[in-house]
Protein backbone atom coordinates (compact mmCIF):
# COMPACT_ATOMS: atom_id res chain seq x y z
CA UNK A 1 0.00 0.00 0.00
CA UNK A 2 1.35 3.39 -0.98
CA UNK A 3 1.47 6.40 1.32
CA UNK A 4 -1.37 8.04 -0.60
CA UNK A 5 -3.55 4.94 -0.31
CA UNK A 6 -2.85 4.75 3.43
CA UNK A 7 -3.92 8.38 3.81
CA UNK A 8 -7.18 7.75 1.96
CA UNK A 9 -7.83 4.61 3.99
CA UNK A 10 -7.30 6.56 7.22
CA UNK A 11 -9.80 9.23 6.17
CA UNK A 12 -12.36 6.60 5.17
CA UNK A 13 -11.88 4.82 8.51
CA UNK A 14 -12.37 8.09 10.40
CA UNK A 15 -15.70 8.67 8.65
CA UNK A 16 -16.88 5.16 9.50
CA UNK A 17 -15.86 5.59 13.15
CA UNK A 18 -17.76 8.89 13.35
CA UNK A 19 -20.93 7.15 12.13
CA UNK A 20 -20.58 4.51 14.86
CA UNK A 21 -20.01 7.18 17.53
CA UNK A 22 -23.09 9.09 16.35
CA UNK A 23 -25.07 5.86 16.79
CA UNK A 24 -23.86 5.65 20.40
CA UNK A 25 -24.78 9.30 21.00
CA UNK A 26 -28.20 8.63 19.47
CA UNK A 27 -28.82 5.88 22.02
CA UNK A 28 -27.59 7.80 25.06
CA UNK A 29 -28.62 11.42 24.60
CA UNK A 30 -30.78 11.51 21.46
CA UNK A 31 -34.07 11.29 23.38
CA UNK A 32 -33.06 14.23 25.58
CA UNK A 33 -32.14 16.46 22.63
CA UNK A 34 -35.13 15.49 20.46
CA UNK A 35 -37.88 14.27 22.83
CA UNK A 36 -40.44 14.09 20.02
CA UNK A 37 -38.38 11.61 17.97
CA UNK A 38 -38.87 8.47 20.13
CA UNK A 39 -42.61 9.16 20.16
CA UNK A 40 -42.63 9.56 16.39
CA UNK A 41 -40.58 6.45 15.61
CA UNK A 42 -41.64 4.25 18.50
CA UNK A 43 -39.19 2.28 20.65
CA UNK A 44 -38.37 -0.25 17.91
CA UNK A 45 -37.76 2.38 15.26
CA UNK A 46 -35.81 4.65 17.61
CA UNK A 47 -33.43 2.02 18.96
CA UNK A 48 -33.26 0.29 15.59
CA UNK A 49 -31.95 3.51 14.04
CA UNK A 50 -29.28 3.84 16.71
CA UNK A 51 -28.18 0.20 16.46
CA UNK A 52 -28.14 0.47 12.67
CA UNK A 53 -25.70 3.40 12.91
CA UNK A 54 -23.49 1.59 15.43
CA UNK A 55 -23.36 -1.73 13.57
CA UNK A 56 -23.15 -0.11 10.14
CA UNK A 57 -20.33 2.18 11.23
CA UNK A 58 -18.43 -0.70 12.83
CA UNK A 59 -18.81 -2.90 9.72
CA UNK A 60 -17.76 -0.01 7.47
CA UNK A 61 -14.72 0.58 9.67
CA UNK A 62 -13.76 -3.10 9.40
CA UNK A 63 -14.34 -2.95 5.65
CA UNK A 64 -12.15 0.11 5.13
CA UNK A 65 -9.35 -1.61 7.07
CA UNK A 66 -9.81 -4.74 4.90
CA UNK A 67 -10.58 -6.90 7.92
CA UNK A 68 -13.77 -8.14 6.25
CA UNK A 69 -15.37 -7.93 2.82
CA UNK A 70 -18.16 -5.38 3.09
CA UNK A 71 -19.91 -2.98 0.66
CA UNK A 72 -18.52 0.12 2.36
CA UNK A 73 -19.31 2.57 -0.43
CA UNK A 74 -22.93 1.41 -0.78
CA UNK A 75 -23.66 1.63 2.95
CA UNK A 76 -21.90 5.00 3.24
CA UNK A 77 -23.94 6.51 0.40
CA UNK A 78 -27.11 5.10 1.96
CA UNK A 79 -26.10 6.80 5.22
CA UNK A 80 -25.69 10.10 3.37
CA UNK A 81 -29.21 9.88 1.93
CA UNK A 82 -30.92 8.80 5.17
CA UNK A 83 -29.08 11.30 7.37
CA UNK A 84 -29.84 14.15 4.97
CA UNK A 85 -33.53 13.23 4.93
CA UNK A 86 -33.61 13.15 8.76
CA UNK A 87 -31.80 16.49 9.00
CA UNK A 88 -34.06 18.22 6.48
CA UNK A 89 -37.20 16.75 8.07
CA UNK A 90 -36.13 18.00 11.51
CA UNK A 91 -35.38 21.44 10.13
CA UNK A 92 -38.60 21.82 8.13
CA UNK A 93 -41.13 20.20 10.47
CA UNK A 94 -39.72 21.03 13.92
CA UNK A 95 -37.51 24.06 13.11
CA UNK A 96 -34.56 22.41 14.84
CA UNK A 97 -31.02 21.90 13.56
CA UNK A 98 -30.09 18.20 13.69
CA UNK A 99 -26.33 18.46 14.00
CA UNK A 100 -25.80 14.72 14.36
CA UNK A 101 -27.70 13.96 11.15
CA UNK A 102 -25.67 16.37 9.04
CA UNK A 103 -22.41 15.20 10.62
CA UNK A 104 -23.40 11.60 9.81
CA UNK A 105 -24.09 12.65 6.20
CA UNK A 106 -20.66 14.26 5.96
CA UNK A 107 -18.99 11.26 7.54
CA UNK A 108 -20.74 8.90 5.12
CA UNK A 109 -19.69 11.00 2.13
CA UNK A 110 -16.10 11.06 3.41
CA UNK A 111 -16.02 7.29 3.87
CA UNK A 112 -17.51 6.57 0.44
CA UNK A 113 -15.24 9.03 -1.36
CA UNK A 114 -11.93 8.06 0.19
CA UNK A 115 -12.65 4.33 0.35
CA UNK A 116 -13.27 4.41 -3.39
CA UNK A 117 -10.09 6.45 -3.92
CA UNK A 118 -7.98 4.03 -1.87
CA UNK A 119 -9.29 1.14 -3.95
CA UNK A 120 -8.57 2.91 -7.25
CA UNK A 121 -4.83 3.15 -6.46
CA UNK A 122 -4.66 6.64 -7.93
CA UNK A 123 -4.63 10.17 -6.52
CA UNK A 124 -7.78 12.30 -6.47
CA UNK A 125 -5.99 15.60 -6.98
CA UNK A 126 -4.38 16.33 -10.33
CA UNK A 127 -5.96 13.51 -12.30
CA UNK A 128 -5.59 13.98 -16.03
CA UNK A 129 -7.47 12.30 -18.86
CA UNK A 130 -4.38 12.46 -21.06
CA UNK A 131 -1.77 9.81 -20.68
CA UNK A 132 1.69 10.82 -19.59
CA UNK A 133 4.44 11.25 -22.12
CA UNK A 134 6.18 8.13 -20.92
CA UNK A 135 3.57 5.40 -20.47
CA UNK A 136 4.60 2.20 -18.77
CA UNK A 137 2.69 -0.71 -20.26
CA UNK A 138 4.14 -3.53 -18.20
CA UNK A 139 6.10 -3.58 -14.96
CA UNK A 140 8.18 -6.57 -13.93
CA UNK A 141 11.24 -8.18 -15.40
CA UNK A 142 11.01 -5.91 -18.46
CA UNK A 143 9.27 -2.56 -18.96
CA UNK A 144 8.20 -1.06 -22.27
CA UNK A 145 7.89 2.69 -22.49
CA UNK A 146 6.46 4.73 -25.31
CA UNK A 147 8.31 8.03 -25.58
CA UNK A 148 7.00 10.73 -27.86
CA UNK A 149 9.46 12.89 -29.69
CA UNK A 150 9.04 16.61 -28.90
CA UNK A 151 9.25 17.53 -32.62
CA UNK A 152 7.35 14.69 -34.27
CA UNK A 153 4.32 12.58 -33.47
CA UNK A 154 6.24 9.36 -33.98
CA UNK A 155 6.84 6.95 -31.12
CA UNK A 156 10.02 5.08 -30.40
CA UNK A 157 9.60 1.81 -28.55
CA UNK A 158 12.11 1.10 -25.83
CA UNK A 159 12.59 -2.18 -24.04
CA UNK A 160 14.41 -1.67 -20.77
CA UNK A 161 15.51 -4.58 -18.64
CA UNK A 162 15.06 -4.09 -14.91
CA UNK A 163 16.53 -7.45 -13.91
CA UNK A 164 20.08 -7.38 -12.52
CA UNK A 165 22.97 -8.47 -14.69
CA UNK A 166 23.97 -12.09 -14.35
CA UNK A 167 20.46 -13.47 -13.76
CA UNK A 168 18.03 -13.25 -10.93
CA UNK A 169 14.43 -12.12 -11.02
CA UNK A 170 14.45 -9.32 -8.48
CA UNK A 171 16.09 -5.95 -8.59
CA UNK A 172 18.28 -5.21 -5.57
CA UNK A 173 17.18 -2.28 -3.48
CA UNK A 174 20.59 -0.64 -3.06
CA UNK A 175 20.74 3.02 -3.99
CA UNK A 176 23.77 2.54 -6.19
CA UNK A 177 22.08 -0.04 -8.36
CA UNK A 178 18.84 1.93 -8.61
CA UNK A 179 20.75 5.09 -9.49
CA UNK A 180 22.70 3.31 -12.22
CA UNK A 181 19.49 1.85 -13.68
CA UNK A 182 17.85 5.32 -13.70
CA UNK A 183 20.85 6.73 -15.54
CA UNK A 184 20.67 3.89 -18.06
CA UNK A 185 16.96 4.45 -18.60
CA UNK A 186 17.45 8.20 -19.07
CA UNK A 187 20.24 7.56 -21.56
CA UNK A 188 18.07 5.14 -23.54
CA UNK A 189 15.20 7.63 -23.67
CA UNK A 190 17.51 10.43 -24.81
CA UNK A 191 19.04 8.23 -27.52
CA UNK A 192 15.64 7.16 -28.82
CA UNK A 193 14.43 10.77 -28.86
CA UNK A 194 17.48 11.91 -30.86
CA UNK A 195 17.11 9.03 -33.34
CA UNK A 196 13.43 9.83 -33.93
CA UNK A 197 14.13 13.55 -34.44
CA UNK A 198 14.54 14.79 -38.08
Amino acid sequence: MSEQQARYQSLAACGAAVIAVIGVAHEYIGAMIFPWAPVLLGPIGWHGLGLLAIIGGALSLAGTLHLIRFPVTLLSLTTVVLATVVGVFTWVVHQEFHLFAFVAAGAGATTAYFHRAAGDHRPLVGRSKRRSEAETLRVGGRARDYVRSPTRNTYATLSISTAPQGGGGECPSSRGYIGSRLVAIASSIASATLRSSP
